[in-house]
């Protein structure tokens, strides 16, 4: 009722905004009825409605072996009669490649993803860096000890005090516990000799909090 133009209380179709030329308008007309719309969803929704005649759907026939595609991104990865399909690893292979990746980051800490600029920096946690060089602590930023077997990265870590800090989001934790790797990683790291502290980003803009903090450091 809105768009079709037999409809005596439809408005004009205009546009003060752009050049849109209203006579070059193409117009829309139902092979069912006389009716006749400004634009193309409209005739389908009509043809739904009232003819109860669905949208078309396109032929989902493969051109390289006649089959009907029912996931057609999926078939064309597996069709046989396509030359150049998609290329899929093996378990073998993947496995193969991941035991490589983690022998090179072995050797090259300091290729490690944790390692490179880009890496996601949390605004807090910078803060509480910013803080603890303003009050001249010396420390290490993502460190990662050779002798590790995780290559876990610290946030903050103080080499000489063996005390390393971490600094969490709510994604770290579930109802108030550390998740399951991230509390395997802290045993880890005690496991290895070093204090872990879990500070909660939130605790980084409280002054009690950060002076907390300052005394155990100073310990």
């Amino acid at each position: 009722m809105r768009t079709c133009k037999l409809n005596p209380d439809r408005k004009p179709l205009t546009n003060h905004k752009c050049n849109f030329n209203v006579a070059q308008h193409k117009d829309w007309n139902c092979q069912y009825c006389d009716c006749v719309f400004d634009t193309k969803s409209a005739l389908y929704e009509h043809l739904h409605n009232t003819h109860n005649i669905q949208r078309r759907i396109r032929n989902q026939t493969c051109p390289y072996c006649g089959v009907t595609m029912q996931n057609k991104r999926k078939h064309l990865l597996e069709c046989p009669n396509r030359r150049h399909k998609g290329f899929t690893w093996t378990n073998e292979e993947k496995k193969k490649l991941s035991d490589a990746r983690k022998k090179y980051l072995a050797n090259n800490l300091d290729k490690h993803p944790w390692k490179k600029n880009s890496k996601f920096k949390s605004e807090p946690c910078e803060y509480l860096k910013k803080f603890l060089k303003e009050h001249n602590y010396v420390f290490e930023e993502e460190f990662t000890d050779p002798v590790w077997l995780h290559k876990y990265s610290a946030d903050i870590c103080f080499t000489d005090k063996r005390i390393i800090i971490e600094v969490n989001g709510n994604q770290h934790y579930t109802n108030g516990q550390l998740t399951d790797y991230y509390q395997a990683r802290h045993d880890y790291l005690v496991s290895q000799g070093y204090k872990v502290i879990e500070f909660h980003y939130s605790k980084c803009y409280k002054e009690s909090d950060v002076e907390q903090l300052m005394n155990e450091l100073n310990l």
